[in-house]
């Protein structure tokens, strides 16, 4: 909090400020309005920030999230990087800062899909966005949502050789981030029928984020996707333990499976299920639990494949 004071009456200090993490603390609801105060008060002085990481762990006020989004949406100066809170104005925000090139959004949910579909309609060059999220209940960020489907293609590419040093340049204690952490993955793509595609992102995600066990593949439309070329989207993650298939969609949207690729893409018996896992552990052979896009689940028992029934 002094420092804050020091920096709103001598600008030519807060001149000095590119880098900025701040984090509320848990079950510290008083304290942590008074460090959303003051760092509404300093942020306008902080005219050379590039680098910001602002997290509060319980939704603020009204009157302080209109303010900061105020803040962020005006010209006091130009992010490259910003990790924030899920209820800010993300589409507004990214509006307004053009020099913009990554986006980490604390929390999971629809809250990125919405507001990066919003973008894409208005034609708004969009950010390396990704959302950040954790398993247990220590401050480790080991889970991250991914979104090459609102990215160029190349772009998507090189996301995850993008994101690494990002996430090595983290600064917080209850904010912890470390590529070499993350341990689950989930990629929202188009459509996954595109393999060699899904497949290119996979191999720079496992080159970047190397200790990756758990990958969540996701298409916002199913298309035709041979399942026998899955062995080549996963074959980098060697440590893979659990796999992942299934769809996202808008608000009340559901795709109605009528067409002939969908059909093919989603109808697969459980016997070739079972045949397809037992090749995939072969690349894999930590693998033990997968879940198709129709839901059904095999997992490996005392040495065997199953179908689990629920």
């Amino acid at each position: 909090m002094g420092l804050f004071e020091t920096l709103v009456l001598n600008h030519k200090k807060a001149e000095f400020i590119r880098f900025l993490t701040v984090e509320g603390c848990r079950n510290r609801d008083s304290e942590n309005q008074l460090a959303a105060k003051a760092l509404i008060s300093v942020l306008p002085t902080l005219t050379s920030l590039t680098d910001l990481r602002v997290m509060f762990f319980k939704k603020g006020e009204a009157s302080f999230i209109n303010e900061f989004n105020a803040i962020l949406t005006s010209c006091h100066f130009h992010l490259h990087t910003l990790f924030c809170d899920e209820w800010l104005d993300h589409a507004e925000i990214v509006k307004n800062q053009p020099d913009l090139q990554f986006l980490g959004i604390y929390g999971w949910g629809a809250v990125p899909i919405q507001f990066l579909k919003q973008l894409c309609a208005e034609l708004v060059p969009i950010p390396m966005t990704f959302c950040l999220g954790r398993e247990g209940g220590y401050p480790v960020y080991d889970s991250i949502g991914l979104f090459p489907s609102f990215l160029h293609p190349e772009t998507a590419r090189g996301l995850c050789r993008a994101l690494q040093p990002i996430f090595e340049c983290n600064r917080g204690s209850q904010m912890d981030l470390a590529s070499d952490r993350v341990t689950q993955v989930s990629l929202f793509f188009e459509t996954v029928g595109d393999t060699d595609f899904v497949a290119a992102i996979i191999l720079e995600m496992a080159k970047y984020f190397p200790n990756v066990y758990w990958l969540i593949l996701l298409a916002q439309r199913l298309s035709r996707l041979e399942m026998v070329d899955i062995k080549k989207v996963i074959s980098p993650v060697r440590e893979l333990y659990e796999l992942c298939f299934s769809q996202w969609y808008e608000p009340d949207y559901k795709q109605v499976a009528r067409s002939e690729d969908v059909i093919f893409t989603i109808h697969i018996d459980n016997d070739k299920k079972l045949r397809f896992a037992q090749e995939w552990e072969g690349i894999c052979p930590d693998l033990e639990d997968i879940s198709f896009f129709d839901g059904v689940v095999v997992k490996k028992r005392e040495g065997r494949w199953e179908v689990m029934t629920y």
